[in-house]
């Protein structure tokens, strides 16, 4: 009897984050980006809005929360 071929998966799933690509499409349908109008502050302090889709501020993509500094 021959010996047995190594069973071998190609996945081509494991070089990408599904869930960081799911995130960013999600944050894309949330809050949108209105170029020309002013930045939702809350989010950038945040990262979230309430308002979701319905706010009429910017929403740059790009942007990340920023966290002021805490010094004990």
């Amino acid at each position: 009897m021959p010996a047995r071929q190594p069973y071998l998966v190609n996945n081509s799933m494991t070089g990408t984050n599904v869930y960081k690509q799911y995130l960013q499409q999600q944050q894309a349908e949330e809050f949108p980006e209105r170029p020309g109008q002013p930045v939702c502050s809350y989010f950038l302090r945040t990262g979230d809005c309430k308002f979701k889709s319905n706010c009429k501020y910017h929403h740059p993509k790009t942007q990340t929360a920023v966290f002021p500094s805490c010094t004990l």
